[in-house]
């Protein structure tokens, strides 16, 4: 068995245990030019072929443009051996935050549009910009990476940001993120049709062709929420996790709490990391799980497998983070550490969780764990953003 790792992190201090001979790097490349170049998400496809999404601080070498402008946005697709670059396309007008692919190579993006562009393709289901700074922009690139099969609009009156994508099995796109818009275009029979507070995280499911979406609601509370880490499970329901200042969200059951008993809505509640399960037609809030220290903690990803059990990877600054019971690995052991926490099925029990860091700061700026669930899940792919002046892609390859 095969299982491939591709990480996007920052860390100042970690303990490096020895590798068993078992793990190798299979390779380590660089892409990119003479200005800064950031990786904001990457994922891998069913033959390991690898696609990098990011901001161009210059042109780069491209195969194909489908537009251009400001905030210039590469996607590039490298062979499983990382020997070849298969195709490098620019878009520009558009700022990607996320990326996943489907069995048949075509690619999925998300990102911010500011303002109008001129490639939306017929019979979308949202042709125009919405207003505020920025909206929801959804590209569906086919597996050559050269034709727009549809772009679309995603977002209401005022800012929406969405930060990750991801596809099932017949072609259906969901995206998660935040927005600040009252008018957000959620479904008549969402879980959440008005917004909570300031600023609420959002799910929203978009159809095969891209000329409706299936559904969308809010996520949140009295107080703040974003979206960050998306799943969809086989039954197509949707997880996400990130961050939530809120004791409870407006809709759905009370929230189970893992690591201290309960939230504060105050403002020294610096923010908890959550997770929640949306039923497979957007109208309910099935589970809500603050896994949760005393100080900041956040989501980043989350995967989900054939048991319904949802991991999610996040980050913690909280000293007592995971002293519940039910934590099995290690403690907190600096400013800030990586977590990785698994839920029950039902979301009200918490199998483990873990901290992972040294004495300094550790943080996940983006992660993608392809086959961490029991099952290959095409569809899931990651977020984030890269501080180094070029791009990298670093394969991890354990065998068994």
């Amino acid at each position: 068995m095969r299982q491939t790792i591709l990480l996007l992190l920052t860390f100042f201090s970690f303990p490096i245990a020895s590798c068993a001979a078992s793990t190798r790097i299979a390779y380590s490349s660089l892409f990119g030019g003479p200005l800064s170049d950031d990786i904001k998400a990457m994922t891998v496809d069913p033959k390991g072929d690898i696609y990098v999404l990011a901001t161009a601080g210059a042109r780069l070498p491209s195969t194909y443009i489908i537009s251009e402008g400001g905030d210039e946005t590469i996607l590039a697709k490298v062979s499983a051996d990382g020997q070849t670059i298969l195709y490098s396309t620019l878009i520009g007008t558009f700022l990607g935050t996320g990326i996943t692919v489907d069995a048949q190579g075509n690619a999925y993006l998300v990102g911010l549009a500011r303002g109008e562009f001129n490639f939306t393709t017929n019979t979308v289901a949202q042709p125009k910009h919405g207003g505020g700074n920025s909206d929801v922009a959804i590209f569906k690139l086919d597996s050559h990476g050269t034709n727009v099969v549809y772009a679309t609009y995603l977002g209401g009156n005022n800012d929406d940001i969405a930060r990750s994508i991801a596809v099932d099995a017949t072609g259906n796109a969901y995206v998660a993120g935040f927005t600040r818009s009252t008018n957000f275009p959620v479904a008549p029979n969402a879980a959440q049709t008005a917004r909570g507070g300031r600023e609420d995280a959002f799910v929203a499911k978009l159809n095969a062709s891209g000329s409706a979406f299936a559904w969308a609601t809010y996520l949140g509370g009295t107080n703040i929420e974003t979206g960050n880490g998306l799943a969809v499970d086989n039954k197509g329901r949707a997880y996400v996790t990130d961050i939530t200042k809120s004791t409870k969200f407006a809709v759905g059951p009370a929230p189970t709490s893992f690591g201290l008993p309960d939230a504060s809505e105050s403002e020294d509640n610096r923010g908890d990391a959550y997770v929640a399960r949306l039923n497979a037609g957007g109208s309910a809030l099935e589970y809500l799980a603050y896994v949760r220290g005393s100080d900041v903690d956040f989501g980043v990803s989350v995967v989900v497998g054939r048991d319904s059990r949802a991991v999610v990877l996040g980050s913690t600054s909280s000293a007592d983070f995971g002293i519940a019971p039910q934590n099995v690995g290690q403690p907190w052991r600096g400013w800030s550490d990586f977590f990785v926490a698994r839920l029950s099925a039902d979301g009200k029990g918490l199998d483990f969780s873990t901290c992972l860091g040294g004495s300094g700061f550790e943080g996940f700026q983006g992660g993608l764990f392809s086959e961490l669930a029991p099952e290959r899940q095409p569809g899931i792919g990651s977020r984030g953003e890269h501080l180094h002046r070029r791009i990298f892609t670093r394969r991890l390859v354990r065998e068994k």
